[in-house]
């Protein structure tokens, strides 16, 4: 007999914003998310680990063309360090490698943790962690070292990312708490990690939450209970694609210069400022993601299909 085919759901539109639980993959997470609002589609904007919880946009049906601009914006976190041990995975889930003398993580407090943050913040170069999902020759490097490979002796490339914001929050000594708003590809674990370094002393991550995702907060996001308990109510509160990028640029053109862009035809945006922007159409509607160029030339880095009328989708939003 062929393999089962899983039976459609309704084409919802719009942005779900999941508070994950600790525990579950982002995967589960969505797929609970899917089932629960019974879309036939549905994604996240950049994988939390089972032990993170936080905010995790879950995109719907024609939403889910949107999800690289999402996971491509900043993105905050507050993390908790626990100074005086390192793991093999930087976080709490791994097996212990390497410890310090009590006296050197009781000499730590809350200022001088502060005081290391300077050094962090700002453009700074990460080196990928040894259970991450990066590849290198092809192969997932957390694969590698799971199969007993020495990752120390692969070259890993550096990363450059920015690191946005970054404040101690609370000291519990050998735990510290800190905020960090940072890029896309930036890896706390490794932010962690290197802190305790630049004190002399091993670390790494106890706790960490996602509170921020391109402008949108994890206080406005649902848990899996709200909306396993209540689909309709979860469906009303969900975001139209024009406010999940809303922390692009808007621009709305002439109803011409609509029609131009919902048939794939590239024309000049007045008033457009250079960069990426999103295009509403009059109601409010997401046309496209642009690129507008110094010169004013534009590229249709992503369009979406003209909404059908009567489907059961959020597409618009009136201050977008």
């Amino acid at each position: 007999m062929g393999r089962r085919r899983r039976r459609r759901g309704q084409p919802h539109t719009g942005l779900i914003l999941l508070d994950k639980p600790q525990g579950i993959t982002s995967f589960k997470a969505v797929d609970r998310v899917r089932r629960a609002l019974n879309a036939d589609k549905a994604g996240h904007t950049g994988t939390l680990d089972p032990m993170a919880t936080g905010l995790l946009p879950v995109c719907l049906g024609q939403t889910t063309r949107l999800a690289q601009f999402v996971s491509d914006a900043d993105k905050g976190y507050r993390a908790t360090v626990r100074l005086g041990a390192a793991t093999d995975t930087l976080d709490a889930e791994g097996e212990v490698v390497a410890t310090d003398p009590t006296g050197a993580v009781e000499a730590i407090d809350g200022g001088a943790f502060a005081d290391a943050l300077s050094a962090f913040r700002g453009a700074i170069e990460q080196r990928p962690p040894a259970y991450s999902a990066i590849k290198i020759d092809g192969q997932r490097l957390y694969a590698r070292a799971r199969s007993g490979e020495n990752i120390d002796e692969i070259d890993i490339p550096l990363r450059a990312v920015t690191i946005h914001r970054l404040e101690l929050v609370d000291a519990d000594p050998p735990c510290f708490t800190f905020d960090v708003t940072c890029s896309k590809g930036t890896y706390v674990r490794t932010l962690a990690a290197d802190i305790a370094a630049a004190l002399g002393v091993h670390g790494h991550l106890v706790a960490l939450r996602r509170t921020v995702v391109a402008g949108l907060r994890v206080h406005d996001a649902l848990t899996l209970e709200a909306i396993e308990s209540d689909p309709a109510a979860a469906l009303e509160q969900r975001l139209s694609p024009a406010e999940a990028v809303a922390h692009l640029p808007a621009v709305r053109p002439s109803a011409a210069l609509v029609e131009h862009l919902w048939h794939g035809r590239r024309r000049p945006l007045p008033g457009a400022p250079a960069g990426r922007c999103r295009v509403l159409d009059p109601d409010g509607r997401l046309v496209a993601i642009v690129d507008v160029s110094a010169t004013g030339a534009v590229d249709i880095v992503r369009g979406l299909p003209r909404p059908v009328p009567g489907e059961d989708e959020r597409t618009s939003v009136q201050d977008a």
